[in-house]
């Protein structure tokens, strides 16, 4: 889908939220943004979170099951930000003079609660914040009435196995009457006139006080008020036919499904497949006429798992439509179980959500573990997260960072080899670098989103990498006999090292990684490289013992050919047939494991 410019303003959207007592979420803190995707496994309490966010803005009375404590009282607390001069100007007068008092600059708190006694709906408060008083408080008369053209009813798109309780709602609270209304507004404007006149002729029929009122359903008032005057004398009637107005005409709305061109159904009387294909049809169709259409909404969209029954393709479609919803005045919060419907440039924002004891809890996000770590963070290390497929750290339980690109493609295949498993099905994530610069740093910043996470390297890093993130010594006696070892290779002329004694390129008759190879065949250096590899084990990092993966794996060089040739090997010979040091790498696959 073509991304095209939008002449809207910005608008409001809930920034935060802090659920409280709901469900699984007993005290629970999100920091939201205009698309936010929850990560999480089946039962972790993502859909109570999206429910909760409705809840805060349509209240309803709630039941006993939806308690964490049954004694005590249920409380969500939302942060609106984006509440502009422009956006004021959109309500009435008394709306926005109310929402106005309430204001800290362009942000608005509000509180929703229901005692843990309360039996009506009327026993659900709704509250504001007032910086006067610096505290929450019952909002003035036309507050709460603003707060609700604000934000129009949220569209709620659930779990399939809800879609038989959604199909007996009335039509303007089901997800497709919804999603129809969105859909129509156009046509309700360009056609209210031409539609209320068509309207108002079929009232003239069949109203009791029509005037071109049919003769039929005068002669059968006659008929009747004869029998009614001989029980009740002066008294009349006349059949009355209710004609909907234009409003209630659309709010009516549903779709029908036509299959093979056979004789139409209800949309609920269709499979999940079915059911979740036209709705997000529906959505898709919905952010194409958003781009053009210059209306301004604020409709806040909850699904859960929005890539249920879809292959694919589809999906990378319907991320696309619910982004581009998010760019031109939705908020944009759903649940998924799909790398696919999370790209690297929204990990940053993505919540990790958990459950411990019965608990849901929400990660730090990215984004707030990043400044944390490095407040002043790099160009590099914001980058490192936007890579393609970096964002494989949110569905995982435990992140390995990998140099090279030899490690990403032969380790996967050799640890179901050795262990008959898939890293996927372990949680692990593999995730390339593209170099090992910032190592440390990731590993910090995904430690502090309490993501396990490891790194591997080559040998090189225990010189460079190790010695800058302060987990060796500069002089580290094992690094000072190494250094000695490189001094006499390149004496030997085997090498040329730079002026800080490593190995070089320049003018050397090899590489600096065959430098390194050649380091870790001497018999001498096997014991201060042993030490090094046990030191960065302790800081969760992985060093290649024999200079890099190759020789570990017996390949005679890097690339596609030398990869496709032991990928070969390794599906028809098996692991300890094709692996020169099977015993490093079963090592490494039980250090992994363990971690």
């Amino acid at each position: 889908m073509e991304e095209r410019k939008s002449s809207l303003m910005p608008t409001p959207y809930v920034s935060s939220l802090r659920i409280k007592n709901f469900r699984s979420c007993s005290n629970v803190e999100a920091l939201l943004s205009r698309f936010t995707p929850l990560v999480g496994y089946n039962n972790a309490g993502k859909s109570n979170i999206l429910t909760s966010l409705s809840w805060l803005l349509r209240g309803k009375l709630l039941s006993e099951p939806d308690f964490f404590d049954s004694e005590e009282e249920i409380s969500v607390e939302g942060m609106i930000e984006g509440i502009t001069e422009e956006t004021l100007l959109r309500l009435h007068d008394n709306h926005r003079l109310r929402i106005q008092e309430r204001l800290i600059g362009e942000t608005l708190r509000i509180r929703r609660r229901q005692p843990a006694d309360a039996e009506k709906k009327s026993d659900v408060r709704f509250e504001v914040y007032n910086p006067q008083t610096d505290n929450f408080g019952p909002p003035p008369n036309g507050l709460e009435a603003g707060i609700s053209r604000l934000f129009p009813e949220p569209i709620r798109i659930g779990a399939m196995e809800n879609a038989a309780e959604d199909a007996t709602k009335a039509k303007t609270s089901s997800t497709i009457g919804k999603l129809l209304n969105e859909l129509s507004q156009g046509v309700q404007a360009a056609h209210q006139l031409e539609i209320g006149e068509h309207l108002e002729a079929v009232r003239g029929f069949v109203d009791s006080s029509g005037a071109n009122r049919f003769g039929a359903l005068s002669e059968i008032d006659g008929a009747i008020n004869e029998k009614i005057s001989n029980f009740f004398p002066g008294v009349e009637i006349k059949l009355h036919f209710p004609v909907p107005d234009f409003t209630e005409l659309f709010s009516k709305g549903t779709v029908k499904v036509f299959e093979d061109g056979h004789t139409p159904r209800d949309f609920e009387n269709f499979g999940h497949g079915a059911q979740r294909s036209i709705q997000m049809a529906l959505i898709q169709y919905l952010a194409e006429v958003k781009q053009t259409a210059n209306v301004p909404t604020t409709t806040l969209l909850l699904i859960d798992e929005p890539e249920l029954y879809l292959h694919p393709f589809a999906i990378e479609q319907i991320r696309t439509a619910l982004l581009t919803l998010s760019k031109h005045g939705y908020q944009v919060v759903f649940s998924t179980h799909s790398p696919q419907m999370v790209t690297a440039q929204h990990a940053h924002h993505t919540l990790l959500v958990r459950k411990e004891e019965r608990q849901t809890q929400i990660r730090k996000r990215l984004e707030e573990a990043i400044q944390d770590i490095e407040p002043r963070a790099d160009h590099q290390i914001t980058h490192l997260f936007s890579l393609t497929q970096s964002h494989a750290f949110l569905f995982a339980d435990k992140v390995v960072l990998t140099e090279g690109k030899t490690e990403k493609l032969l380790l996967p295949a050799l640890y179901q080899s050795m262990t008959g498993r898939t890293l996927a099905q372990d949680q692990i994530a593999l995730i390339p670098v593209g170099g090992v610069d910032s190592l440390a740093k990731c590993i910090r910043i995904l430690d502090h989103m309490d993501i396990p996470t490891i790194a591997i390297a080559d040998l090189d890093y225990g010189f460079r990498g190790a010695i800058d993130s302060g987990m060796v010594g500069n002089e580290n006696p094992a690094l000072v006999n190494l250094r000695t070892l490189l001094q006499n290779l390149a004496n030997q002329n085997q090498m040329a090292l730079d002026q800080n004694g490593l190995p070089s390129k320049r003018n050397s008759p090899v590489s600096p990684s065959k430098a390194f190879e050649m380091l870790a065949e001497h018999e001498e250096a096997r014991p201060p490289i042993e030490s090094l590899h046990q030191q960065l084990k302790n800081n969760k990092v992985w060093l290649w013992r024999k200079g890099a993966i190759e020789p570990h794996l017996g390949l005679e060089g890097k690339g596609p050919a030398h990869w496709a040739s032991f990928s070969g090997r390794l599906s028809r010979d098996g692991f300890e047939a094709v692996c020169a040091d099977h015993h490093s790498i079963r090592e490494l696959f039980d250090w992994i494991r363990e971690q």
